[in-house]
């Protein structure tokens, strides 16, 4: 059985991702993912990340080669519950 504490300190979170991706040139590929994160626990907190790939192909060799940014963004909005 559960406290009304326990029930008032109960997390929880939700994602929402969005992305793409699509061939830029013979061998380099490209995409990007935003992300809706949704937390709350004491604190409300919304946050809008980024992630950014690029990707080079060497079809001889069969390497690929990567960089790529994660979570690069904010958060939206922190509120005390």
């Amino acid at each position: 059985m559960r406290t009304a504490i326990d029930r008032q300190l109960q997390r929880r979170r939700m994602a929402l991702l969005l992305g793409y991706g699509n061939q830029l040139d013979n061998n380099f590929y490209y995409g990007v993912n935003v992300k809706l994160i949704y937390s709350s626990s004491q604190v409300l907190r919304r946050a809008l990340p980024q992630s950014t790939l690029v990707s080079y192909n060497i079809p001889d060799s069969r390497w690929n080669f990567g960089f790529s940014i994660l979570n690069l963004g904010s958060q939206l909005k922190a509120i005390t519950v």
